[in-house]
């Protein structure tokens, strides 16, 4: 049996701090989140931010939301 996870904004916002948050929604919008993939319950991602290199981030579910972040 599949299981469907929902992530929530408001899931997102409990684990960040504003800051991070704010940045990660600025970065969302200015499209500097590239490369999502979700292989099962890990979703995983590059970024652009300020350094030269992008750098990647990961979302590690579970069936009450959000497990870890990396």
């Amino acid at each position: 049996m599949t299981q469907t996870y929902v992530i929530k904004e408001t899931d997102v916002q409990a684990l960040a701090s504003a800051e991070s948050f704010a940045r990660g929604q600025h970065y969302f919008h200015d499209g500097a989140v590239l490369e999502v993939t979700r292989r099962g319950n890990l979703i995983t991602a590059e970024v652009e931010g300020s350094d030269y290199e992008p750098y990647r981030v990961q979302v590690t579910l579970a069936p009450s939301g959000i497990a870890n972040t990396t």
